[in-house]
Parts: structure tokens; sequence; C-alpha cells
């Protein structure tokens, strides 16, 4: 079973993006799985945070790459909500490790919501300024 699920409307229309966002999206759903399984408190929940934490730094470089080569005017915004969301998951894994919280449906939504959000409003335009510009 699966909360969030991937479609074309969340395309950035640049495939190395799109898959990274594909892998984001299996996260997401991999939360969701612990949280319906009840397995939201055992070590299997902050593996999948610290998995999320790296893969978005990950993910976030290489947007940050094509930004830095090809001058995105948007790019301190852009980077400054990366950074913003890198920040929460540190937080929540942080609370995962250290026993005081637990995998719960608002942090799922948060990064759920986050994501699509993300996606819709902020890496369409990156999407979109990058189209003629990577082959």
């Amino acid at each position: 079973m699966s909360m969030l699920k991937w479609s074309d409307s969340l395309s950035v229309s640049i495939a190395e993006i799109d898959e990274q966002h594909k892998g984001l999206v299996a996260m997401v759903n991999r939360v969701y799985d612990l949280l319906v399984s009840g397995a939201s408190d055992r070590p299997q929940a902050i593996e999948v945070i610290e998995d999320m934490r790296r893969y978005s730094v990950d993910h976030f470089g290489t947007e940050e790459k094509f930004m830095d080569k090809f001058d995105y005017p948007e790019a301190p915004a852009h980077k400054l909500k990366h950074q913003e969301f890198i920040d929460k998951v540190k937080e929540i894994e942080n609370g995962c490790a250290d026993g005081t919280c637990i995998l719960t449906m608002d942090i799922l939504n948060y990064l759920s919501d986050w994501l699509v959000t993300h996606i819709n409003d902020t890496d369409k335009k990156l999407g979109a300024f990058l189209e003629d510009k990577i082959e």
C-alpha cells in the first residue's frame, strides 16, 4: 500500500531529477508502511529517516549542480528551501534516535506535503528553466 503515488503531474521534465523524485516518493511510502504496520518507534523508523536525509542531500546536490552550472536566477531561494527540509529531517532523525519522538502521521504528512508542494511550486520552475539547457 502507498500514501503517495508518482504520476506525470509530478514530472519536472528532467529525467535525472524525476528519477530522484520517484526515490523520495518511495521513501515517503516506506514511512507510511512503518506507520500502518505499527513499527514507527523501532530501529527501522530511524533507518528510513536517515536514508531520507542522505538521499535528500544527494538529490538536492543534483538540483543545485544544475542551478550553479546554468546560473539559475532563483537558486538562493530554492537552496534555502532545500536546507530547511534537511534541517527538519535532521530534527526528526535526532528525535527518533534519542527516543524523544516516534514517527507519526503529522511527520508523514509534513514529508509528503513538503515533497509534493516543493516539486509543484519550486522544482517545476527549475525544470522549465533547464529544459532547453539539458540534453
